[in-house]
């Protein structure tokens, strides 16, 4: 705690920014996010189709990641920042204007656009912490957006509800409207900042692969392409299984989403403390190893109180390792290279949610519980990636353990 004190006294106003901004987006995007599956289906969308919805808009998050970090590295991030907050409003109108299959996709497009961001994110955050502090901030960042998912998805399952889930969806709009515009602001004060100072030192990713550290390159984009096909099965699965195996309530689903953040802020400020003072290594595989016990272990959850308690659990250990693995990817490549080979990784990671998406028709089709018993083998080859690859080829500054 006295560490998270010391780091916040420190933080810089850009930062800070970024902070209240992710909480605004949270607590409108994590409000109808996990809404979309069950949503969906009320609408007449096979679950084959969803599964595909949701690959098309990773798909859509994959070229948006990797453009979004080759121009982060060449304009600055606030303004891919801003503009993918824009594509989630973008998504949100189009949703809310029509009920046809088309206007469906063409707002999953639209929310897949919005990871133009991420890499954005990620090298504003590197830019303004060192290699002794960056997984607390990572942790912190991580922290203030969970916050907000334990309050907003509930809250969003309450009011559809009562009134339906497309109030939700407009309810969503003022909170995303603002957390463009407090960055939008931010962009004005900062323009002294030069972007072209991230940019240095070479414009090819190529080099990145000839260097010393290639092992360690290599193995955090395979990570992320495995992290990425998890995340892409799971996350939709999770909603249908609540609502098949125990009748659960749009609001019942939106619980869910709150003890899963619950969950992850406690881990994700354990996790970025002790990845900064005792190594990235240990605390990533052991709670990959952990996780796939856990995620094997949840839809064997008899009821659906006992069903949360198996999300809180599993997000506990998930989200130990998410300060640590963020270090890593950040330390894994020099400073002028940040932001595209987090866009890089994050195309990846895209590219494997789409790819995990279009199974889950069939795997939930086969089974109910044949989408998690994949996640947990997703989770012990994560877990050997780390070890064979990034553990020999980390930067000599950076905290390994």
């Amino acid at each position: 705690m006295k560490k998270l004190t010391a780091h916040w006294r420190s933080v810089q106003p850009e930062l800070r920014v970024l902070y209240l901004s992710t909480i605004l987006l949270g607590l409108g995007y994590n409000a109808f996010y996990g809404l979309l599956s069950p949503f969906f289906r009320a609408e007449g969308v096979p679950v084959e189709t969803i599964g595909f919805i949701f690959s098309a808009m990773t798909f859509a998050g994959a070229v948006a990641a990797l453009a979004g970090g080759f121009a982060a590295d060449r304009l600055g991030p606030l303004p891919l920042i801003v503009t993918g907050r824009l594509c989630v409003l973008i998504g949100l109108g189009v949703l809310l204007g029509g009920r046809s299959l088309p206007f469906v996709v063409v707002s999953a497009l639209a929310w897949g656009l919005a990871a133009v961001a991420g890499p954005a994110e990620s090298a504003l955050l590197a830019r303004h912490t060192t290699v002794h502090n960056r997984a607390t901030a990572l942790a912190l960042w991580e922290t203030f957006g969970m916050a907000a998912n334990a309050v907003s998805p509930v809250a969003g399952g309450l009011l559809a509800d009562r009134r339906g889930p497309r109030a939700t969806f407009g309810a969503a709009v003022p909170f995303i409207a603002t957390s463009a515009l407090v960055l939008s602001r931010l962009s004005r004060s900062s323009a002294a900042s030069s972007p072209k100072s991230m940019a240095t030192g070479g414009t090819g990713l190529t080099r990145l692969y000839r260097g010393r550290h290639r092992r360690a390159v290599l193995g955090a984009m395979l990570l992320w392409l495995v992290i990425g096909v998890e995340m892409g099965l799971l996350r939709p699965a999770r909603g249908l299984w609540l609502v098949d195996a125990f009748g659960a309530s749009w609001s019942g689903v939106g619980l869910a989403g709150t003890f899963t953040s619950l969950a992850g802020i406690a881990a994700a400020l354990v996790g970025g403390v002790v990845a900064d003072r005792h190594g990235r290594i240990p605390i990533t595989v052991g709670s990959f190893a952990l996780g796939a016990v856990a995620m094997a272990a949840v839809p064997w959850a008899p009821r659906l109180e006992l069903a949360y308690a198996a999300f809180f659990l599993l997000a506990l250990v998930l989200n130990l390792n998410g300060p640590a693995l963020g270090a890593l990817t950040l330390e894994a490549v020099p400073e002028a290279y940040r932001g595209r080979f987090v866009g890089l990784t994050g195309t990846l990671m895209m590219l494997g949610m789409a790819a995990g998406s279009a199974p889950l028709g069939w795997l939930y089709g086969k089974a109910r519980w044949l989408p998690f018993a994949t996640c947990a083998g997703l989770e012990l080859v994560s877990a050997l990636i780390v070890l064979l690859a990034l553990r020999s080829g980390l930067p000599d500054d950076c905290p390994e353990g």
